[in-house]
Order: structure tokens, then sequence, then C-alpha cells
């Protein structure tokens, strides 16, 4: 386990001002579309899910994974840039046990030894490092981070030549925020972006995604999850194999 998060297969990632200006920039926006539609969510459409527009694809424990119906030209989730536009949005919608802090505690992972301790969970994580930290958690913004990371992906089949694994370099970002009506809610974001020094690895594939997690404390010991995301894994089989694990 403790190999696979020790070597950085990059040159050293050295931000410029104006890269991190750019990042901060980018996070924002994506912050303030997905409040924007978790908002509506909860307040006009009461937390209801069409059925006409989502499929159930999993369910586990109190939360369930849904994939867009009609996807293409409606955009309901995010948006990656270079992606196909054939990729359908997820939606994963539920509580879980626990505070508001407890799960922000469980998302927050700004440096190598949070993210080797959380991928001992997770059984296809073959490599991942921390390539730059832009803003780390302080005692006055426990929450807050900005981190830009690299992970690799274990693929069925991969051990027998017949796919290659994927990676990803992606900017992720945590805090809390007040929604329209002052109400505390947490953020996750995970976001594709890339950089000259983050060239394609031999024998991988460079994927993109973009994901957006909300977290609202509902009750004592309770949050409410709303997580919207789209995955290009790149190729139609490969998206089969990766999208069910998602959740």
């Amino acid at each position: 386990m403790k190999g696979r998060f020790t070597v950085n297969p990059f040159n050293e990632l050295r931000l410029t001002p104006s890269d991190i200006a750019d990042l901060e920039a980018l996070v924002g926006s994506i912050l303030d579309a997905n409040i924007s539609r978790y908002e509506e969510f909860l307040f006009k459409e009461h937390c209801r899910i069409d059925a006409n527009h989502w499929k159930l694809v999993k369910s586990r424990d109190n939360t369930k994974v849904y994939s867009e119906r009609n996807y293409g030209s409606s955009r309901v989730g995010p948006q990656i840039p270079g992606a196909s536009t054939d990729l359908p949005s997820l939606l994963c919608f539920g509580t879980a046990v626990g505070d508001l802090e407890d799960m922000m505690f469980g998302v927050v992972n700004p440096t190598l030894e949070a993210m080797r301790i959380k991928a001992s969970y997770v059984d296809d994580i073959s490599g991942a490092a921390v390539l730059s930290t832009i803003t780390e958690p302080s005692f006055e913004e426990p929450f807050k981070s900005l981190v830009v990371k690299w992970m690799e992906f274990d693929l069925p089949f991969q051990s027998m030549g017949l796919v290659r694994n994927r990676d990803y370099i992606y900017a992720e970002a945590t805090n809390v925020v007040h929604l329209s009506n002052g109400e505390k809610v947490g953020y996750h974001i995970l976001h594709s972006v890339n950089f000259p020094e983050t060239h394609d690895l031999p024998g991988r594939v460079r994927a993109n995604t973009s994901i957006c997690g909300i977290f609202r404390q509902v009750r004592a010991n309770a949050c409410e999850i709303y997580v919207t995301g789209l995955m290009d894994p790149g190729g139609d089989m490969i998206r089969k194999l990766m999208v069910p694990n998602m959740a």
C-alpha cells in the first residue's frame, strides 16, 4: 500500500500566481453553479428525483446513484472541457450517518498521508500523489483546502493486457459555505486540470472527471448527500466498467 503513494511520476509542479488565480476562479465557478442547482433541487423540486430524467443504477444503504437518461445538449451536471458530449451525468442522493463536521473531516485529505489512509479502503487505486498544495486547512478554517493531485485506477483485465489503466490530474477543493437561506453546507469538488508538467504517462490513458458533492445536516447524526458528476474515462467499454463503481 505505502509504495503506491511514494513515487510522483512527474517533475515538480510549480504553479505561478496566475495558475493559482485561475484554479481558484475555476473552483469558484463550479461551486456557484452547483450551489445554484442544489438550491433549485432543494427549494423548488423539494428533493424529488425525476424518474423521466434519471435512471437508478445503484443503491447502497441510504444513498442511490442515478444516470441521466437523455443526455447531450441539455446538460444537467458539470462540464469537462474537451470531453465527449455523449456522456451521461451521474447523480448521487441520500443520507449518511454523522454530522456535517464528521462528513467534512472525511473528505478533507490535502496531504499524501491522508490520501494513503483513505485509499487503504479502496482496492482499485494503484497510485496517487499530491502534486501541489495551494490551500491547507487551518485552525480558523479546518475544512478549507485546494490541492492538485494525480491518481491512477486499476481496471479489470489490465493485468492481461486487454485494457490500460486510467489516470487523472485534478484539482480537489473543500470548504463550507452558506445557502441563500443562511444554512451551512459543505462541498467537495474534483475537477480535471492539466499542466505542461503533467504529461501523459506510458501505459495509461488520461481520463477526465468533474464531480461536486454538497453535504447538509438534516437532523441529529444525519447528513444529506447531493453529488453530481461526469466521468470521461475514454471509451464506451471502460465507461461501463468504471461507472458502476463510482458510488
